[in-house]
């Protein structure tokens, strides 16, 4: 018999992201609230990047992404 793992409710993770555009670095950090066991990595990255291309335009590139959640 299988249990289910309890449902896990919504958390703020910390993002940390490094962009390459226009020959320029820079690093941008936030948090985003997303919902463990439904919210995925690629879903909390995308919604990140898109952030980033409204920021900075289409022609910007990620070289660093972390995330975390936000506590000690």
């Amino acid at each position: 018999m299988t249990t289910a793992s309890p449902t896990t409710g919504p958390a703020p993770y910390h993002w940390i992201a490094t962009v390459l555009t226009r020959g320029i670095t820079k690093t941008e950090d936030g948090t985003i609230t997303v919902t463990p066991g439904h919210d995925t990595h690629a879903d909390t990255y995308g919604t990140v990047l898109n952030h980033l291309a409204d920021k900075y335009g289409p022609d910007t590139a990620l070289v660093f992404f972390s995330l975390t959640p936000n506590q000690l």
